[in-house]
C-alpha cells in the first residue's frame, strides 16, 4: 500500500513539474513600438457607442474570407479576427484587465488577445517592461494601445497585423 502511494506521489509530482516547466519556458520578449502613420484628434466628450462587430461577407482588403471586424470608434481603431474567435467587451469579462477595451477569445483557458488603452508611455511601460516580446504598441492621438498576445500564438500575431487606425 505504501509503495503504491509513493509511486502515485512521484507521478503527480512529476506531472506538476512538467506542467510548471513548460509554462516557465515561454520567453518574455522585447516591447515592439510602431510609429503611427497619422494621429487622430482627441476624443470628444460626446458619448458614442464604443465598438461594433461587423461580420463581413465580402473580402475587405487582404483579409481572409469569413473574418470579422471589431471597431472601436472611441479610440479610433479596428482589428479583424477569424469568425471562430469572439470579442468580449463587457465589464465582467474585463476582470483582471482594468485597462482593456476588448479581449479576443478563441476558446480555451485564457484570452488570446488583450487590447488595452493607456494615457502615456510611462503608464503602459510600468506594466510591460522591455523584456516582453508579446506586446505590440500603437499610438493613436494621445493614447497608446497595447495588443498583448497572451498565449504567444502565431495566429494571434496575424490578427494583430490587421490592426489599423480609422
Amino acid at each position: 500500500m505504501e509503495v503504491i502511494l509513493i509511486v502515485l506521489l512521484i507521478g503527480v509530482s512529476g506531472s506538476f513539474a512538467y506542467y510548471y516547466g513548460s509554462q516557465k519556458s515561454k520567453d518574455k520578449t522585447d516591447l515592439i513600438i510602431e510609429a503611427p502613420e497619422k494621429f487622430i484628434e482627441t476624443v470628444s466628450p460626446t458619448v458614442l457607442p464604443t465598438e461594433t462587430v461587423t461580420p463581413t461577407t465580402e473580402p475587405t482588403s487582404n483579409l481572409p474570407n469569413g473574418w470579422q471586424i471589431y471597431t472601436n470608434k472611441q479610440y479610433g481603431f479596428e482589428i479583424s479576427y477569424p469568425e471562430k474567435y469572439k470579442v468580449l467587451t463587457d465589464k465582467e469579462s474585463m476582470y483582471g484587465w482594468p485597462k482593456a477595451v476588448a479581449l479576443i477569445f478563441g476558446g480555451g483557458q485564457s484570452y488570446d488577445l488583450a487590447i488595452e488603452v493607456w494615457n502615456s508611455e510611462a503608464e503602459y511601460q510600468k506594466k510591460y517592461d522591455s523584456s516582453y516580446k508579446n506586446v505590440t504598441v500603437k499610438k493613436i492621438g494621445n493614447f497608446y494601445i497595447t495588443l498583448v498576445n497572451t498565449n504567444y500564438d502565431p495566429k494571434v500575431d496575424e490578427i494583430i497585423k490587421t490592426f489599423k487606425e480609422i
